[in-house]
């Protein structure tokens, strides 16, 4: 068992953070235990997404100071096949109902 770094605890969190918005309790589980050093074999459930953290906080901050429920979508990364993918943040509920429509 190898102990995370700062960094990989951090985006462990994050994505499990991100499980719990989608409903997935056991990949949220996975992720906390690969936070603290367990079960790290285990496929990450998403590309990194702790790059967002800081402009996601940024625009929930504004949106706390002017009264205002919104969210962003951001087009991130395009890999090396030539693929981007779609995420989003802000107000959960508004993503929650953003995320079942574009899966619809």
């Amino acid at each position: 068992m190898t102990a995370p770094t700062a960094a990989e605890v951090a985006e462990f969190a994050i994505q499990a953070h991100d499980q719990l918005h989608k409903g997935d309790i056991g990949k949220a589980h996975e992720m906390l235990h690969k936070a603290m050093g367990i079960d790290n074999d285990k496929a990450l459930p998403a590309q990194p997404m702790a790059h967002t953290v800081d402009f996601d906080r940024a625009f929930r901050d504004l949106c706390r100071e002017h009264g205002r429920k919104a969210m962003f979508i951001l087009a991130d990364k395009t890999d090396a096949l030539g693929r981007t993918r779609i995420m989003t943040g802000g107000d959960a509920q508004l993503c929650a109902t953003f995320d079942r429509k574009l899966k619809a």
